[in-house]
């Protein structure tokens, strides 16, 4: 692919210049807690089924990652829970194209100083990421919107893509 990576290119360059604050602006670098590589990705994308209100279609609005390259990432995410049916998989789906995306900008992060400098990550991603047929099923609760399925993959997702260690200090 020789485009280039906007996307990803823009993460290292901020995470660059938020380094560069500790040097050129400690105060200002003072002022920063953490930082966030994208709020809510794909948000709706789940709905995005081509019908009345979101006439748009899921292909079109979050496409799939190549069949290869997708096996691939769910090998690595769901590595060794075969034997753990107590924790969630993360399912294949469109889902997929954002989580390697952000699991790219957490690798940016991780490999900057911004850790070793006392800042953290955060990852905002919204339950409406995900169409309801790759979800786990559960009981249904009247729980107001509560979606604990959706919060269940999401954890297995940063549980593959972080250390506990990482977790607990970003």
């Amino acid at each position: 692919n020789s485009r280039p990576d906007i996307g990803r290119n823009l993460v290292k360059d901020f995470i660059g210049w938020v380094e560069s604050l500790a040097v050129e602006d400690p105060l200002a670098f003072k002022g920063v807690r953490a930082i966030s590589p994208m709020n809510e990705p794909a948000h709706l994308a789940g709905l995005y089924n081509g019908k009345v209100p979101i006439l748009s279609d899921r292909e079109t609005f979050l496409p799939r990652l190549p069949a290869d390259m997708a096996q691939e990432y769910l090998s690595e995410l769901n590595q060794g829970l075969d034997s753990l049916p107590q924790l969630t998989q993360v399912p294949d789906g469109h889902h997929l194209r954002v989580f390697l995306w952000l699991r790219d900008a957490v690798d940016a992060f991780r490999q900057s100083s911004l850790p070793s400098l006392g800042k953290e990550l955060h990852v905002n991603v919204h339950e409406s990421l995900f169409p309801s047929d790759v979800l786990p099923k559960e009981e249904e609760k009247p729980d107001y919107g509560l979606d604990t399925a959706s919060m269940k993959v999401l954890g297995a997702w940063w549980r593959a893509t972080t250390s506990t260690e990482e977790r607990s200090e970003w």
